[in-house]
């Protein structure tokens, strides 16, 4: 029996590696691979810990909001120590901490370590010397990593252009991975186009709130901030994911929606009756500046002057330690206005992304978004800022809309678009998003690309030896 393969997986937070790598880690271990998992503790390091084939192993000196050098200092070191007691055959580096001095620490103590770029994060929107200082420290650790990972085409552009990694070493990773058998479509628009169809249905609010859907305490004040809202999983019915079908049947009931020969849906003006029931918006993201929360909270109050019957909900962590916080006061102007509802924060946004009508992510630039993904997984249609990982899932027109980065006018534009199209143009959208998911972006086959990476070091190279990518996305 062949001795069992150690490989490491170091993240800035327990809760990144719950919420986007343990399916993957299971998959490891199943494999016969002995799984280590290095980050900071926090309260989603407990469910780690409970997973019998992964060891979990807190960071004391992981200080991920800001850079210091006798903190870096001792991160590198800690990371070296734990290095050296492991032996691991192979590093997996996440984020811009673990990715520069995890691979300085790595270089002297294991074979191999693939650094992975999550995304460019608030550092690369400004062109300040925190970018230029960055970038230095990137260039100088990636030379030591035998690959580097990006969640999409425009970061890895940006770091072979900037000269910061060569091409060769990269490689664009379609994401985490989405679960499509969890994340799938459950009451969804085939049952509004009924509901709305058939005189006397009952309110939507009422339908969503019957027993299979258990009805979440909403914050209306800010002061329920830090009632965390709990989802249950509703069951899973059939689904359609034919979305050529959908489109007959959207032409169907109505004939002025028509191709417009770029690839885009040009929708007609009767798709312009207002909704018989009022729509639900979700964006799901932190409360910072970064992700778009002001544009979001403006283009509601948008749709509220025009009389646009939509409820504008966020999900997500109200972090006020992060220096792009949305300001208390402000956020609670929006919250206690009505301008918004905020439920809160929660580990299962499933039941959240049922009940929406369209997921909304107007961020500055992103990795690749879950949100957006495990949204049109569900068949939700799609707006978002026309962005580094948002333009990587959502197609102008075909599975949802696309907008300028931080324009709330053209936000609140495509919202109320969105708010005008019949439910038989709504399905389509989402049709075609559960497609782009299922296509490119499951679950499998991110699983696919890492089993494929992993048995290359593990099985065949001579430690040293540069192993070279076919990178077709150059």
């Amino acid at each position: 029996m062949a001795p069992r393969k150690k490989l490491i997986f170091v993240c800035n937070t327990s809760w990144s590696v719950y919420k986007f790598r343990l399916p993957l880690l299971r998959l490891l271990a199943g494999r016969g691979h002995k799984i280590y998992v290095l980050a900071p503790e926090d309260r989603h390091s407990e469910w780690i810990r409970k997973e019998k084939s992964v060891v979990f192993i807190p960071l004391y000196h992981f200080k991920a909001t800001r850079f210091s050098p006798l903190a870096d200092l001792s991160l590198y070191r800690e990371l070296r120590r734990h290095y050296r007691q492991i032996g691991p055959d192979l590093i997996f580096h996440y984020t811009i901490k673990a990715n520069i001095y995890g691979t300085l620490a790595a270089a002297k103590t294991a074979p191999a370590s693939i650094s992975v770029i999550t995304g460019l994060g608030y550092t690369f929107l400004n062109n300040g010397l925190m970018r230029k200082a960055v970038s230095f420290m990137y260039k100088h650790s990636l030379k030591k990593a035998r690959e580097v990972w990006f969640l999409n085409k425009d970061d890895q552009a940006y770091f072979v252009e900037k000269k910061i990694t060569p091409a060769h070493k990269t490689f664009v990773l379609p994401g985490e991975g989405v679960d499509t058998d969890l994340f799938r479509e459950q009451m969804g628009l085939r049952d509004t186009l009924k509901r709305e169809g058939k005189k006397g249905a009952p309110p939507f609010e009422q339908q969503m709130d019957a027993p299979h859907m258990p009805k979440h305490e909403e914050a209306t004040d800010i002061n329920l901030f830090k009632q965390q809202a709990e989802a249950q999983h509703p069951p899973k019915n059939e689904e359609a994911t034919d979305a050529e079908s959908l489109r007959q049947q959207a032409k169907a009931q109505d004939d002025s929606g028509e191709e417009d020969g770029t690839g885009s849906i040009s929708f007609g003006a009767a798709s312009y009756a207002i909704p018989k029931q009022p729509l639900n918006f979700l964006l799901i993201a932190r409360i910072i500046k970064e992700k778009g929360i002001e544009e979001y909270a403006r283009a509601a109050a948008i749709l509220k002057q025009k009389g646009c019957s939509a409820t504008c909900r966020i999900i997500g962590y109200y972090d006020h330690k992060n220096p792009s916080a949305i300001p208390f006061k402000k956020f609670s102007e929006w919250v206690n206005s009505g301008t918004i509802v905020y439920p809160g924060a929660t580990d299962d946004v499933l039941a959240f992304i049922e009940k929406a009508d369209c997921i909304v992510l107007p961020s500055y630039r992103e990795g690749l978004p879950l949100s957006l993904l495990e949204g049109a997984s569900m068949s939700k249609p799609l707006i978002a800022a026309n962005t580094a990982g948002c333009r990587e899932i959502v197609e102008q027109g075909r599975n949802g809309f696309l907008v300028p980065v931080k324009d709330a006018d053209k936000l609140a534009e495509a919202m109320e678009t969105f708010y005008h199209l019949s439910p038989a143009d709504r399905m389509a959208l989402g049709a075609e998003a559960r497609k782009t998911v299922t296509e490119r972006f499951s679950m499998e086959k991110v699983h696919a690309l890492y089993l494929s990476r992993i048995a290359t070091y593990i099985q065949e190279p001579a430690a040293g030896k540069v192993i070279p990518i076919v990178n077709k996305t150059l």
